[in-house]
């Protein structure tokens, strides 16, 4: 038994290794009008929150883009789901926005000062805009539920959080007392 614990907690020194993500949550909400798989919605409540990993963050000397690792959406009235294909935020001198890969706007933040020098790779504040542009190119997404649109935009709030990873020094350290534990008990006994 003792053996078996020993073992434990040596792998858990072992594997602890260093923690590289730096996972951060970009929300959108506020309220919207478009369609989801042919159902309308009008002045609707709506959140959209992407994921995704900071240490993936490209820049081509004017843009910072980071790639969704998934991205969510709930619509009130009609539905929750998810995007079935890939969504990226960006920022530049211009605004910070949400968008498709190939540099399609859907969300943009142009009128917010603070925007226009935010790092991709940090929180923000609440920031909020009257009708954020680019409603227009927000049509046929593919997501779980079926194609999602927005016609139009009222005000649109928008927030990034980094999220906590679990260091592995606590890890390390557990083992280490494992250890330490196991060899009080061996010349104990």
């Amino acid at each position: 038994m003792l053996k078996k614990i020993f073992l434990l907690a040596f792998t858990m020194c072992l594997f602890a290794g260093t923690a590289n993500a730096a996972p951060i949550k970009f929300s959108f909400w506020g309220t919207g009008s478009g369609t989801l798989d042919q159902t309308d919605f009008n002045a609707a409540d709506f959140t959209i929150e992407l994921f995704a990993d900071t240490n993936n963050i490209t820049t081509d000397g004017f843009t910072e883009s980071l790639l969704a690792d998934s991205a969510t959406f709930s619509i009130d009235g009609v539905g929750s789901g998810f995007f079935s294909e890939i969504l990226r935020m960006f920022t530049n001198h211009i605004g910070t926005g949400l968008g498709r890969p190939a540099n399609s706007d859907l969300i943009d933040f142009l009128n917010t000062p603070e925007l226009k020098s935010y790092d991709l790779a940090s929180s923000t504040a609440i920031y909020s805009e009257a009708s954020p542009c680019c409603a227009f190119a927000f049509s046929g997404l593919t997501t779980s539920l079926g194609a999602l649109g927005f016609s139009s935009y009222g005000e649109v709030s928008f927030q990034a959080t980094l999220t906590n990873v679990p260091e592995p020094a606590p890890l390390a350290l557990l083992g280490l007392g494992l250890m330490a534990l196991v060899l009080v008990r061996k010349r104990r006994g």
